[in-house]
């Protein structure tokens, strides 16, 4: 962690010990990840299970279903609110 901390700070960005959050990538193949502590300048950094980076929710597998879970309700609205708009104007032709 520290050389990736050195790295950012190289280019002149900052990182913000409180904001750092972590993930243990791991396909269960080989039982419970070992517990793993981390910290950023002595301030502890929470490990969870998924955490969301740039709008994607990523998982420990690489699955995205929670991601697809929360999107698709969103989706389902767009949907129903472009379907409302579209009979206004006379189709999708207008």
């Amino acid at each position: 962690m520290a050389c990736v901390v050195r790295e950012i700070r190289d280019m002149g960005l900052r990182v913000s010990p409180q904001k750092t959050e972590a993930i243990f990538f791991h396909d269960g193949k080989h039982g419970v990840p070992p517990g793993a502590h981390v910290s950023v300048d002595g301030t502890p950094v929470w490990i969870g299970t998924q955490m969301k980076y740039l709008g994607l929710i990523l998982d420990r597998k690489w699955t995205f279903i929670d991601h697809f879970s929360r999107l698709a309700p969103r989706v389902d609205r767009v949907a129903a609110a472009l379907s409302r708009l579209l009979s206004n104007i006379g189709g999708p032709d207008g």
